[in-house]
């Protein structure tokens, strides 16, 4: 799968896509009143073209389980507000298309989504990531089309934009690696505690050891 990054784990082109399915999904419901799957796609039949050999039908997966599914769904709306509140109530008229949109990048967004219930402060700083990524990869799209148009002072004002906005996602990442590094120092500094605990208690601990091995105490453990 294929990443740009500072060097940090993402999940910022999993979720473009997930907002490029779901996108064109809500367009078609909107022209044609009806949810298609954008997902499906239709090759032209040429005459030439061997006959289509029939298969036994495809069981259809289950659909996702609901909470899960608003959880996902709550995720999205940290990320994207507009399109979380467009496929809503999807969950309550076809769980089963939801399910097939959300799917290919379930894991993803259900790991995100326990992190939101477990860890806030990291949750926090992914979203913030997440977010100025995207920023930053439209205004590089509004750059290129401005390189394209032949017209240099738009492109320094967009150009600008991005060092900018750049400069603010270099901060949300910088303090999410000194958040790690902070919480690895705590867990190293009692690791060491009980490294030191252990060390002054090795006579102790190897009758212990004697004594489970011997039956002679079974009340104690290693």
């Amino acid at each position: 799968m294929t990443q740009k990054s500072f060097g940090h784990r993402h999940i910022t082109l999993p979720f473009l896509a997930i907002v490029l399915i779901t996108a064109v999904a809500v367009a078609q419901e909107n022209q044609t009143g009806a949810v298609s799957d954008p997902l499906a796609t239709v090759s032209p039949v040429q005459v030439n073209d061997p006959p289509v050999e029939l298969s036994e039908p495809q069981k259809q997966p289950e659909p996702l389980e609901l909470e899960p599914v608003q959880g996902a769904l709550s995720v999205l709306e940290d990320l994207n507000p507009q399109l979380a509140k467009s496929i809503e109530s999807w969950t309550q008229r076809d769980l089963q298309k939801m399910s097939n949109l959300l799917r290919p990048q379930w894991h993803l967004l259900v790991n995100l989504w326990f992190l939101k219930r477990t860890d806030p402060l990291m949750y926090d700083f992914r979203v913030k990531d997440i977010k100025l990524d995207r920023e930053s990869r439209d205004l590089a799209e509004q750059f290129d089309k401005a390189v394209v148009a032949d017209e240099p002072s738009e492109a320094r004002v967009i150009r600008a934009k991005m060092a900018k906005k750049a400069a603010d996602h270099f901060r949300v990442r910088q303090a999410m690696r000194e958040e790690e590094v902070r919480r690895l120092q705590e867990r190293v500094e009692r690791m060491a505690e009980r490294l030191a605990r252990r060390k002054e208690s090795m006579v102790q601990l190897v009758e212990l050891r004697v004594s489970s091995l011997t039956g002679e105490d079974k009340n104690l453990e290693w």
